[in-house]
């Protein structure tokens, strides 16, 4: 477990926009976890806000695993950004509540249909340096960042990507301890929908639809 942690956190394939597939490579400000957590703070409701992505066509997946075929000595495209002021659909993050103990949660999800991964790109204002940053598919494992691992990860246009996490969506989970110094603002800006997974080595990155024998990345 310790070897795919490893790996989601450190591998660092090239996504393109959402307006072009082949274009300028995104630097991602990826928060490193800081462990792996067996469940949230608290469990996720039936209703819990959720924010819809359009989601990506297969021909506009096709056309970049096409790409990156003719391209093998670039780095390999294995997911594509959606920009949340364009290609957002439906939904918003809701608001604060109490978590016990005089702590504060906020819980939302967020959706990008048949997405073999997700990561999202956020934006956390006024973030108590005490605060926990939770996410994960899914089913799957918890991975939890404190806000210093988020301090560090923030670039220079005030946003931090979360860890990749298996499935089509991402649960987030935002926790403040009691005596938080006021609640930050949380804004999604965007989310990548990956194609691919380093489960197995971004293999299908490069295998389009209709395409015969084996190929190594």
């Amino acid at each position: 477990m310790l070897f795919l942690l490893v790996a989601l956190l450190s591998a660092a394939p090239t996504y393109a926009s959402s307006e072009r597939v082949r274009g300028e490579v995104v630097t991602q400000n990826a928060s490193k976890a800081s462990y792996l957590g067996e469940q949230f703070v608290q469990p996720f409701a039936v209703n819990v806000p959720q924010l819809s992505f359009a989601g990506v066509s297969q021909d506009r997946i096709e056309f970049a695993k096409s790409a990156n075929v003719k391209n093998r000595a670039k780095a390999t495209q294995v997911g594509i950004i959606q920009r949340a002021d364009t290609e957002l659909i439906s939904g918003e993050i809701g608001g604060w509540r109490n978590a016990g103990g005089g702590g504060r949660i906020n819980h939302f999800k967020v959706s990008s249909p048949n997405a073999v991964s997700m990561r999202l790109q956020l934006r956390l204002e006024s973030l108590d340096p005490r605060a926990e940053l939770r996410v994960s598919g899914p089913g799957g494992f918890v991975y939890v960042s404190s806000a210093a691992d988020v301090f560090r990860s923030t670039g220079e246009d005030g946003t931090v990507w979360t860890a990749i996490t298996d499935g089509d969506i991402q649960l987030v989970e935002l926790y403040l301890p009691p005596s938080a110094a006021g609640l930050p603002v949380v804004k999604v800006e965007a989310a990548i929908h990956d194609f691919a997974s380093v489960r197995d080595g971004f293999k299908s990155a490069i295998q389009p639809k209709g395409a015969s024998g084996s190929c190594n990345v």
